[in-house]
Formats: structure tokens, C-alpha cells, sequence
């Protein structure tokens, strides 16, 4: 069972993963803005500022590490891959990723095929 998220941040399926043979690299997207209800969350926005605020503090380094992509929103279990660089495309966030072996062996051994993105719009250092 999965430890439910804290509170304030909202989770949601995001993308298929789209590995070419051999390659580290993926492009995903991450989230899009718009209007939307989830039973978990309710009704909540994402708008264009607020992609363009992930993408400044991303650029930033405003968490002050690497941000990694984890499975199954497990990160204690090791990073699948690191986040290269955010960028929008029309409405949508979008993110190249550096895939680790771990990533890799999710995708192509154990099914892991989708991301799932999570954030808080109240995030704190």
C-alpha cells in the first residue's frame, strides 16, 4: 500500500516513458496547465506561471541538489534518473531526464512505463 502523499501535495499521472533502444535519455511531460477535479484533491489549476516558476527555480537550484526521478514515489529506494533540464512546449512542462541503470531496469524489466508527477504549491525550503 502506498503511504498516502503530505499533505498539500497533489499526485497525478502524467506521461508514458518512451525509451529508445540503448539510449539514457528520455524527454517526458512532466504536467500541462488547465483546469482540473481529481476526488483526491478536488478542483485545482495549473496555470502557464506557475510552469514557468517550476522551470525558474529549477534553473535556479533552489532545492539545492540534483532532482531525481524515483518508482513508484518511493525515493528512498534510489533515484531512477535525474531531471536534465524543464522546458515548456505550448501548455506543457516538460523535462529530459537522465536515466541510472535502476531507471532503466524499471522501464524495460518491471513494467514502470508511466510518470507521475507530484508538487506543492506551497513549497519551503
Amino acid at each position: 500500500m502506498e503511504a498516502e502523499p503530505h499533505a498539500g501535495v497533489v499526485r497525478f499521472l502524467s506521461d508514458r516513458i518512451l525509451l529508445a533502444e540503448g539510449k539514457r535519455e528520455v524527454v517526458v511531460t512532466v504536467t500541462r496547465a488547465g483546469q482540473f477535479s481529481d476526488t483526491r484533491y478536488g478542483d485545482f489549476a495549473i496555470t502557464r506561471e506557475m510552469l514557468l516558476s517550476m522551470i525558474k527555480n529549477f534553473e535556479a537550484g533552489v532545492v539545492g541538489q540534483e532532482i531525481a526521478l524515483d518508482v513508484a514515489h518511493q525515493p528512498a529506494n534510489g533515484a531512477a534518473g535525474y531531471f536534465r533540464k524543464l522546458f515548456l512546449d505550448g501548455d506543457k512542462l516538460r523535462a529530459k531526464i537522465e536515466l541510472t541503470d535502476y531507471g532503466i531496469e524499471a522501464i524495460t524489466q518491471r513494467g514502470f512505463r508511466y510518470v507521475s508527477a507530484e508538487y506543492h504549491e506551497n513549497w519551503a525550503d
